[in-house]
């Protein structure tokens, strides 16, 4: 077996030229024994590469910051500290140009508003007020004036003609000493229990003890304005000599 020495194909012996590279064999035909048979290109074979084991995948994370530098824990106390003092110095100052003030509380059921009595009916007599107001002693030079003072008692009818507050009073003397004469005082009060006005008129006796004198039209003075009550009392008696 030949082979041709250009390109190595392998011939038949009895070929001139070569059927491979078409070249002439005829003096260059190599025995087989002598020539080595053609080097045959290995074809690359695939290259295997293993599957990448499953896991976890790194990613570049960005730096954390830097952690704040404590603070200073005197300079947060005195801080607060300041504004403390600011705002108890702001306190004081608005309490003193903001006084508080306490409204009076106010009358749930007031009494119910009365007129003057009309021309001609008289009322009913008129009780003497809770704390009777202070009495002067009994006529001069009589020792027992404070004692015969409280022996004494009176009653009034009012009623109001031509503005005018009249009275009828009856003066009883409960005492054992006959009396000459006596003051009488009539206050005017307002629904509210304010005093508006105050008369004063002598009433002359003689009133004999355990006897009863009559006073008829007695003027006491002009109606004020917004009179609901007249209270007649005695003030002064004055013992016969």
């Amino acid at each position: 077996m030949a082979f041709c020495n250009h390109c190595g194909n392998q011939l038949t012996g009895n070929e001139r030229f070569c059927s491979q590279c078409g070249k002439d064999v005829a003096a260059s035909v190599t025995p087989a024994a002598s020539v080595p048979p053609p080097i045959q290109p290995l074809a690359a074979a695939p290259v295997q590469y293993a599957a990448p084991a499953a896991g976890p995948v790194a990613v570049p994370m960005p730096p954390a910051p830097a952690p704040a530098a404590p603070a200073n824990r005197t300079s947060l106390l005195s801080t607060v500290a300041v504004l403390v003092i600011v705002a108890a110095i702001a306190y004081y100052f608005y309490s003193k140009s903001h006084p508080s003030t306490t409204t009076p509380p106010v009358a749930s059921n007031p009494p119910a508003a009365s007129n003057p009595p009309a021309a001609g009916n008289p009322p009913a007599t008129t009780p003497p007020p809770s704390t009777p107001p202070p009495q002067t002693s009994g006529g001069t030079g009589h020792m027992g004036g404070a004692i015969l003072l409280q022996d004494q008692q009176v009653n009034a009818l009012w009623r109001a003609v031509d503005a005018q507050v009249i009275v009828q009073v009856k003066w009883t003397n409960h005492s054992n000493v006959t009396m000459a004469s006596a003051l009488l005082e009539c206050d005017q009060y307002n629904r509210f229990g304010n005093e508006l006005a105050q008369f004063r008129m002598t009433l002359n006796g003689p009133t004999p003890p355990n006897t009863v004198s009559t006073y008829n039209n007695v003027r006491m003075g002009a109606v004020a304005i917004g009179l609901s009550r007249l209270n007649c009392y005695l003030t002064r008696t004055s013992p016969a000599p």
